[in-house]
């Protein structure tokens, strides 16, 4: 027997109601929305012309770049919704990976689309015709897939909509993925849209917005009545500071915050006249009722839109969240927090440089590589040997961590035998279950010291920016640059610990630790002159657009930096570095 085909239902007319209109009718409530009940644009006017602009005729692209949990993806949902019952096409909405287009299609849309009554009479029964990503009907087709070149050819797609393009992946896929809409934009019916949070200069997602008319959201000045850009940084004409402002004194003089003084003055000033608003429900709600875009760029084929996180949290929440990156980066030199609150909060762009490790000018430290051979340093808390194994001998640093993090080197330099290896640690005082040699090269080898010295294996990621899940001290699961421990097996019934790590962020710490933006990084007075030259064996360039990687300048040159790595990954696994991805 043939596969059932449900003709599509349809009422006497399409219903061409904008979108928001029509969803209100319809939508009676969004699967996983903390806001329940009915669909209102109300709470949330800065959709509105997003999704006017996604049935504007003579519209053909649509961009939102907009922070985390604000409503982006809600607005490609409810288009789906409304397109298939008041003007159907094949759509392809397509995620940076399968697992997270399973997770939308079966936490989110399909439920959606089954709970809005005028949608569910024409969806086919689970089958031939319904998977969990794919539903076709007569004259139309919806499926969810992922970003990689194999799902973005063949059919032609009238409705395309492509999610986070702030991934890497996409620099490759996303002209394979437009290139979709062809036929149909031939004929004047085609429409993309780009969802994505911030993410980095460059990259596909900045050109996508650039690429358009880039609209800013603005609300009126409650004092001089002016529409002023709803942004957390504004530097206005006389070098001062506007948008999310609070008290001066909450600022120390080690560039750290009091941050329960910070966010408890938080008010935003006007760019224009300097008035001050409070941070209340009734100023959000007054800036919801004159909200609105003002574009930097006319046009109407492409629009592009964005926002921030002031449209919907407290300014205490947002000023908490910038105050926490910023200590990090004071103490640690760590900017993974200050580039999650840029991208996440602020929904804007971060701009990467161009960067070369090197050391700036450095005062006497006051201490020999002997110095510590033989006493603590004082306040030691950890004290680290990591060997960069090479086909003939062993690169060796040893270093003395204290709590404030500060970092000492006490040793570098070349060893050749294995008993050498020994001695030198035993010189130190190194605990055996503080050693650490790279796993990268003769990986057996290196599993068997580890048994026999009760030392551990370390590793750089084979994949640049590699995150390992774990639980915070919450419970929360967060993303951070090292591994639980592994174990290897050996034979015997031996097992042989070792980590692995992203070099990327160890990298990146080291370069702010070295130009003094971190955690204080001390050199012995009389430290290997072949340190400083192998340390800057890599810089960090743009490899392809908005894809940045530490790139080697001198070959086979750069053992000093992997110690500097591992050094800075081991920190870590001892708890004496902490990682924090909030923002």
């Amino acid at each position: 027997m043939r596969p059932e085909v449900k003709v599509a239902y349809r009422p006497t007319a399409p219903d061409r109601r904008p979108i928001y209109e029509w969803a209100r009718d319809h939508v009676r409530d969004i699967p996983g929305s903390p806001i329940k009940g009915r669909f209102d644009i109300r709470n949330s006017p800065w959709l509105k012309a997003p999704f006017d602009s996604l049935t504007d005729p003579l519209c053909r692209h649509t961009t939102l770049i907009a922070p985390v949990q604000t409503g982006k993806t809600l607005l490609a949902e409810l288009a789906v919704a409304w397109r298939m019952v008041n003007d159907p096409g094949p759509c392809s909405f397509t995620f940076q990976s399968d697992e997270m287009a399973a997770i939308e299609a079966k936490t989110r849309l399909m439920p959606l689309l089954d709970s809005i009554e005028a949608v569910a009479r024409i969806l086919p029964r689970p089958g031939p015709l319904r998977t969990q990503q794919e539903i076709y009907l007569g004259n139309q087709f919806l499926v969810l897939n992922s970003a990689n070149l194999a799902h973005q050819q063949s059919q032609s797609i009238r409705y395309k909509l492509n999610d986070e393009l702030w991934f890497p992946r996409w620099a490759e896929i996303y002209p394979h993925a437009v290139a979709r809409v062809s036929a149909f934009e031939a004929q004047g019916i085609s429409h993309i849209l780009d969802i994505s949070q911030g993410g980095t200069e460059g990259d596909t997602a900045h050109s996508s917005f650039i690429g358009g008319t880039q609209e800013h959201w603005h609300a009126d000045c409650l004092s001089c009545g002016k529409p002023m850009p709803l942004r957390f940084h504004i530097v206005r004409e006389d070098k001062t500071r506007a948008g999310v402002v609070w008290n001066k004194e909450a600022k120390r003089d080690d560039g750290t915050y009091d941050v329960a003084l910070a966010a408890g003055t938080a008010r935003f000033v006007c760019v224009y006249c300097g008035h001050e608003h409070a941070d209340t429900e009734r100023t959000r709600a007054l800036w919801r009722g004159s909200g609105r875009y003002i574009a930097t760029t006319e046009g109407r084929r492409r629009r592009s839109f964005t926002y921030e996180s002031i449209v919907t949290h407290s300014l205490e929440t947002l000023v908490t969240k910038y105050c926490l990156a910023e200590n990090d980066f004071a103490r640690l030199g760590d900017e993974n927090a200050r580039i999650n609150f840029r991208q996440k909060q602020e929904g804007r762009f971060w701009v990467v440089e161009k960067n070369i490790i090197e050391m700036s000018d450095r005062k006497k430290s006051g201490y020999l590589t002997t110095t510590y051979q033989t006493e603590k340093v004082p306040g030691e808390v950890a004290r680290i040997m990591v060997c960069d194994r090479q086909q003939a001998g062993w690169w060796v640093e040893i270093g003395a961590w204290t709590p404030e993090p500060a970092y000492r080197q006490l040793y570098f330099g070349k060893v050749e035998t294995r008993e050498m290896l020994r001695e030198l640690q035993r010189m130190y005082r190194v605990d055996d279950w503080s050693v650490g040699q790279d796993r990268g090269y003769m990986p057996s080898e290196v599993d068997r010291d580890s048994v026999a010295f009760g030392w551990s294996g370390i590793q750089g990621a084979k994949t640049k920016g590699k995150r390992w899940p774990m639980r915070d001290h919450q419970g929360q699961i967060i993303n951070v640059p090292i591994s639980d421990t592994y174990v290897a097996a050996v034979g015997n019934g031996h097992t042989a610990p070792y980590i692995e790590f992203d070099g990327e962020w160890a990298k990146d710490m080291l370069s702010n630790a070295l130009a003094g933006r971190g955690f204080p990084y001390l050199l012995p007075d009389d430290f290997n002159p072949l340190w400083p030259d192998q340390v800057a064996s890599e810089e960090k360039r743009e490899v392809r657009p908005g894809v940045w990687h530490w790139c080697e300048v001198k070959q086979n040159n750069n053992h000093a930096l992997d110690c500097a790595g591992m050094m800075i990954a081991a920190a870590m696994a001892r708890g004496v570095l902490r990682f924090d991805p909030s923002g």
